[in-house]
């Protein structure tokens, strides 16, 4: 198994979907995000594609993310994992 993708360094749209299809294509499995990182879309539509084409099951998958420092306390972070 491949190490973790960081999302940090890819950037919104076409080229951090690309990336992470790319990464999930060569064997990465864990795809270390942020909140802040503004990239979650075009992440969560790439992963919607490599799974409805069958080359990985989302079981198989695992995501990390962060809350930011500034939405620290637990209601807030609640609030902001349902939004």
């Amino acid at each position: 198994m491949a190490a973790a993708l960081s999302l940090f360094v890819q950037s919104t749209g076409v080229e951090a979907k690309e990336a992470v299809k790319a990464a999930i294509a060569c064997g990465y499995r864990l795809l270390d995000g942020a909140y802040g990182y503004g990239n979650e879309a075009a992440v969560g539509e790439a992963l919607a594609e490599v799974f409805k084409e069958g080359s990985v099951c989302r079981e198989d998958v695992f995501i990390i993310s962060k809350v930011p420092r500034s939405d620290s306390t637990a209601c807030s972070s609640v609030l902001l994992l349902d939004s």
